[in-house]
C-alpha cells in the first residue's frame, strides 16, 4: 500500500519541488510513528505524510471519503495540505483559529470532492484557486457566524497594563481594516494576496485567476483608493510641508 500511495503523490507533489526521497521519508517515518501508536493506518497515514513533507505546525486531517460517501482523490488533498499554512495565515488575520480554519477546509474539501463526483464532466481549470477561492468564503461565513467585528468597527480603549503596546496591535488592526474598507472585492483580494500574505505581484494573479496586468491594476486602483483620501488631508494639514523641511 505505501509503495502504491507514494508512487501516486509523486507526480503530484513535483509542482511544489518535492523529492522522491522525501516522499518515500515521510512515509517510513509516518509508518513508524502509526505503528509505536496502534492507530489506524488508513486514517492517519496521509494526513501524517503531507504533515511531514510541508512541515506545518497545525496537523490537518482530512478524511478519506465525504459524508455523502465520495473519495476524496489524492490530487484534491494534495492541493489542500500545499496551501495550509497559508490557509492558516488567512484565518488568523480574520480573527479565527486553527480548528476554524480546519473545518473550513475540510467543508470546501468536500464540497469540490462531492462536485466532481456528481458532475462527472465538471471542468475546474485550476483547482487550487478554486479550493482557495471556496475556502475564503467559507472563512467569511464562520467569522460572520461566529460574530467577529471588522477591525475598522472596533472602539478602542486605551490599556494601561502594557505601556500601549496592545493599544498599537489594535489601532494597525483597525487601520488595516480602514484601508481595505472601501475597496472592490478584486482589489481587497489583491491587497490581501499581495501585501498580507506576502505573494508576488505574479502569484496574486494566478490565485485570482486575472492577467498579471489586471493584477497590477487592481493592485494600483486599491492603493490609490486607501490612500488618496488620506493623503489630501495630509496635504491639507500641511504635514507634507513639515515632512519635506525634516
Amino acid at each position: 500500500m505505501k509503495e502504491q500511495l507514494w508512487e501516486k503523490l509523486l507526480p503530484l507533489l513535483n509542482p511544489y519541488k518535492i523529492t522522491e526521497e522525501a516522499i518515500v521519508y515521510a512515509f517510513e517515518k509516518s509508518l513508524e510513528e502509526i505503528k509505536r501508536d496502534g492507530s489506524s493506518s488508513q486514517h492517519w497515514l496521509l494526513s501524517l505524510v503531507f504533515w511531514k513533507i510541508f512541515e506545518y505546525e497545525y496537523l490537518l486531517v482530512i478524511p478519506s471519503r465525504t459524508t455523502a460517501g465520495n473519495t476524496i482523490s489524492l490530487e484534491v488533498l494534495t492541493v489542500a495540505h500545499a496551501m495550509w499554512q497559508e490557509a492558516q495565515r488567512a484565518a488568523v488575520k480574520r480573527g479565527l483559529d486553527d480548528m476554524a480554519a480546519s473545518d473550513a477546509m475540510i467543508y470546501v474539501v468536500c464540497a469540490v470532492a462531492d462536485r466532481l463526483a456528481h458532475e462527472k464532466d465538471a471542468l475546474i481549470d485550476d483547482l487550487e484557486k478554486y479550493i482557495f477561492a471556496g475556502y475564503m468564503r467559507r472563512l467569511k461565513r464562520i467569522a460572520e457566524k461566529a460574530g467577529i467585528v471588522h477591525p475598522k468597527k472596533l472602539k478602542v480603549k486605551r490599556a494601561v497594563s502594557d505601556d500601549g503596546a496592545f493599544q498599537v496591535i489594535l489601532e494597525n488592526a483597525i487601520l488595516c481594516g480602514q484601508l481595505l474598507g472601501n475597496l472592490t472585492e478584486t482589489e481587497e483580494n489583491a491587497a490581501i494576496m499581495r501585501y498580507l500574505m506576502g505573494y508576488s505581484c505574479k502569484e496574486t494573479a494566478k490565485i485570482l485567476g486575472l492577467s498579471n496586468n489586471a493584477a497590477r491594476k487592481a493592485l494600483c486602483t486599491g492603493l490609490q483608493k486607501s490612500f488618496g483620501a488620506n493623503l489630501r488631508e495630509l496635504r491639507e494639514s500641511g504635514y507634507m510641508k513639515m515632512k519635506k523641511r525634516r
